[in-house]
């Protein structure tokens, strides 16, 4: 530190720490949410989860479909499909970025 610089006198937090803080308000905020959009970039894993962005002409979010959801909704999800999805948004902390996990999809 140079001898002109003044040291921060409150609690900075670490990456992780920032993280929690935004996760806390996003999860507790964005429960049993409903959005349209597009499907883009779908694939299905080995698994049988389905990953893919929902998108407009102006934003995206990245969504998750657990493969016991996709096998309750009996799902064929494609690109290019105008859908309904409902369900919470949850952040990925290890990638801080947050993602809608769907519980429910419907044609728009």
């Amino acid at each position: 530190m140079s001898e002109n610089q003044i040291p921060f006198l409150f609690d900075i937090p670490s990456v992780s720490q920032l993280t929690d803080k935004i996760k806390n308000v996003l999860e507790q905020n964005f429960i049993d949410i409903l959005v349209e959009g597009e499907t883009s970039n779908v694939n299905q894993s080995r698994n049988g989860h389905y990953y893919f962005t929902l998108k407009d002409s102006n934003a995206s979010l990245p969504c998750v479909i657990w493969r016991s959801t996709a096998q309750r909704l009996d799902l064929n999800l494609t690109d290019g499909q105008q859908i309904v999805v409902g369900g919470d948004i949850q952040v990925y902390a290890p990638h801080g970025r947050y993602q809608m996990i769907v519980s429910l999809v419907q044609q728009a």
